[in-house]
């Protein structure tokens, strides 16, 4: 089963440099989960970031120390109001 930790964000009220925020904000998402190897994001996904992105979780004891690691970014990108972190399990 797949885990993964998704990443909305909140794009009212606007913010005219909101769409290079969310950008920079994955790209160093995407190098932190692969740095890390406890979680991964396409480099194409990462590219195309507009409101929604993806994490997959390698392994469920790693869910929350993600969790917390994203956190933990959104914060350094003054992302966090406008994010929503959920977890899905796929099969």
């Amino acid at each position: 089963m797949a885990r993964y930790l998704i990443i909305d964000f909140e794009l009212e009220p606007p913010d005219p440099t909101l769409d290079s925020k969310i950008w920079i904000f994955a790209e160093d998402l995407y190098r932190t989960s692969k740095a890390s190897g406890i979680a991964s994001t396409p480099l194409d996904e990462v590219d195309k970031v507009k409101s929604h992105l993806r994490l997959l979780i390698h392994s469920k004891k790693y869910a929350r120390r993600v969790e917390k690691s994203v956190r933990e970014l959104l914060v350094e990108h003054f992302l966090l109001p406008r994010a929503h972190l959920s977890q899905v399990v796929e099969s």
